[in-house]
């Protein structure tokens, strides 16, 4: 019978080294959330809120944003090649409406 060594087992220590060279690499850009032992969670910062989550293009008076009863949003091409697939938001996975108040 074959057991893992300690080299081919997963390391705490050394997932915790990459997640801190990662985040400061994004440092300013991103939020950082933990949860549990091994995952974390980046959001993005309000600066990021103008941009379209789908295709990460600033939102113009061309191509302005359309927010969904999720409060999540997204430019309008972008959203209805979504609804083509799915339809759940892409980002909270909630059934999307369209939120005609705003």
């Amino acid at each position: 019978m074959e057991t893992m060594s300690s080299v081919d087992k997963p390391s705490k220590t050394n997932y915790d080294t990459k997640m801190k060279r990662s985040s400061s690499a994004y440092g300013d850009k991103l939020s950082r959330k933990e949860s549990g032992n091994y995952f974390t969670y980046f959001s993005p910062s309000t600066e990021d809120e103008d941009v379209c989550p789908t295709c990460l293009e600033d939102y113009t008076s061309e191509n302005p944003r359309i927010v969904m009863q999720c409060s999540h949003h997204f430019h309008l091409g972008c959203i209805y090649e979504w609804m083509e697939r799915s339809e759940a938001c892409p980002v909270c996975g909630k059934k999307m409406e369209f939120n005609e108040t705003t």
